[in-house]
């Protein structure tokens, strides 16, 4: 069992409204639910204040706390809005926030989290001050304490703002491209780590900097995009490949145009033409690799060193 709640805040009654909150929260919702192929994913809860409504305080403390309250696989929290610090942690602001009454303390959230009995739990928050959730304030410094299966990923340090652009949030969407198959491994798997790669490499020195706080064993699988490369294909590795090393002869029988180009060996070609396209094989010509001449000049091949990894996943029946 897998759940989700997706939050995105554009109203607020003491300070200024937001504008693409909801529209984020919408976009995470509908990846979050279904993976590329159409299958269920997580049992996704929205919430949206926007057009005038509000989400009360009271509302966003009792809808996080049940995300967290029954056991289950794992559970994926999102939140888009207002966040502030004071000398007593972070908050997440619902729409009645004001001074004194700032919003969902996120040490309350982290203390729902260090308690609950879901296995796996990743936070994602596009606020700012967002990189105060899981620091003790009482330390005076920026220790984490976070339990095992806990993954957070925010969209600024605990000093910074959180960025809106043409009235979506530059971290969201960036998360929305990862989760879309832009940060999956070849087999179309996103997970969170793989998630934070893609959207720290996308901004900037001089911009705000994601934040990513894990305690984790394994990669978290939390969609499955489109897959990059056939399973046959990868399995084909250790079949064309004898080890990871292996140097692999090329000549022009593996050309189809070639007069004296073979079937079994027109077909290697084709895999070995795929497997180039996406990293895991590197063609010994220069200064251009083109598989088509590497053939007809009797040239060579070889795994890459992402080649080499999947190789070694296929020789130990992991794929």
């Amino acid at each position: 069992m897998k759940r989700a709640l997706v939050i995105g805040i554009n109203e607020y009654v003491h300070v200024s409204n937001l504008n693409g909150c909801a529209n984020d929260a919408k976009h995470i919702e509908a990846l979050i639910s279904r993976n590329s192929d159409g299958s269920k994913n997580f049992d996704a809860k929205i919430l949206t204040a926007e057009n005038g409504q509000n989400i009360s305080c009271k509302e966003l403390k009792k809808v996080i706390e049940e995300l967290f309250a029954q056991p289950a696989d794992m559970a994926f929290l999102y939140f888009s809005g207002h966040g502030t610090a004071t000398n007593l942690g972070g908050y997440l602001c619902a729409s009645d926030a004001e001074k004194y009454n700032e919003g969902v303390p996120m040490q309350d959230i982290l203390n729902h989290i260090i308690a609950s009995q879901v296995k796996e739990i990743v936070v994602v928050l596009d606020c700012c001050q967002s990189g105060t959730f899981g620091q003790i304030p009482t330390l005076g410094n920026n220790a984490v304490s976070i339990r095992e299966g806990v993954s957070i990923l925010t969209a600024s340090r605990d000093s910074e703002s959180a960025i809106e652009v043409n009235g979506s949030g530059i971290f969201t969407s960036l998360v929305c491209d990862a989760l879309s198959g832009s940060a999956s491994d070849l087999l179309g798997v996103v997970t969170p780590s793989g998630i934070y790669s893609h959207v720290e490499q996308s901004f900037g020195a001089w911009e705000q900097r994601p934040l990513f706080k894990s305690f984790v064993s394994r990669s978290t699988p939390l969609r499955q995009a489109g897959q990059k490369v056939d399973v046959s294909k990868l399995l084909s590795l250790k079949m064309l490949f004898t080890n990871p090393d292996h140097i692999f002869s090329l000549d022009p029988s593996y050309e189809h145009t070639d007069r004296k180009a073979k079937v079994e060996n027109v077909e290697k070609f084709k895999i070995l033409k795929k497997l180039q396209t996406v990293g895991l094989i590197k063609v010994n010509r220069e200064p251009d690799p083109d598989l088509y001449w590497a053939c007809i000049e009797s040239k060579s091949c070889q795994l890459t060193a992402l080649g080499k990894f999947y190789w070694h996943l296929v020789n130990a029946n992991k794929i």
